[in-house]
């Protein structure tokens, strides 16, 4: 099992504490680009094969995401 796929897991699990850079590895795994978005931390997860399109804000200074970016991200990936 990579370890894409076991953070894949561990997310799915709606873990209390996720890091971002773990979330963008899972969703690049799933099939998203990520790219700045405009300006300041946002940043746009987009896949092109699916057309799901998600809008975040990378934490600073830390490195955890907020509970609903790992609720979102959770919708995202069960709707592939």
């Amino acid at each position: 099992m990579s370890k894409a796929e076991k953070l894949k897991e561990k997310l799915l699990e709606r873990p209390s504490k996720f890091k971002w850079d773990d979330l963008v590895k899972v969703m690049k795994e799933a099939g998203f680009t990520v790219k700045n978005a405009k300006r300041g931390s946002g940043r746009k997860f987009y896949n092109a094969k699916t057309g799901q399109v998600a809008m975040w804000h990378e934490p600073h200074p830390g490195n955890e995401v907020l509970k609903y970016v790992v609720d979102e991200a959770i919708e995202l990936l069960k709707e592939q």
